[in-house]
């Protein structure tokens, strides 16, 4: 992994094994999308035994920024930390895939075109 990884826990005990899970999370994004320069999780712990975890992961990109957060995607599986990581992983590896579609759609700027030499005036 060679993307910087910052991890906030908020109102929980920090621990080893989700910051294992989203190393790997990481690890897998990196092979699909390369150019990352900065990771921060924020991982919010919910205030009843209840209540869901609230994930949000920022990803910089070189001339860009992807937030995600799993607060639109509220369900009961997310009383599950890992389930919560999983799934706002997942939405974050979507983001790229539309972001580097749009990319390649974008008008190229600067494009230079082929000209028949016979054509060219001297």
């Amino acid at each position: 992994m060679e993307t910087p990884l910052r991890i906030t826990f908020r109102c929980m005990t920090p621990s080893e094994s989700v910051r294992t899970r989203i190393r790997e999370h990481l690890t897998h994004l990196e092979r699909f999308h390369g150019r990352m320069s900065n990771c921060h999780v924020v991982i919010e712990a919910p205030p009843t035994e209840d209540a869901l975890f609230d994930v949000s992961i920022t990803l910089a990109l070189p001339g860009d920024a992807i937030f995600v957060t799993n607060d639109s995607t509220k369900l009961a599986a997310h009383a599950d930390i890992y389930v919560a990581l999983r799934d706002t992983f997942d939405t974050v590896k979507r983001t790229l895939q539309s972001h580097e579609c749009n990319r390649c759609r974008a008008p190229l700027t600067n494009r230079v075109e082929a000209r028949d030499p016979a054509t060219q005036r001297k």
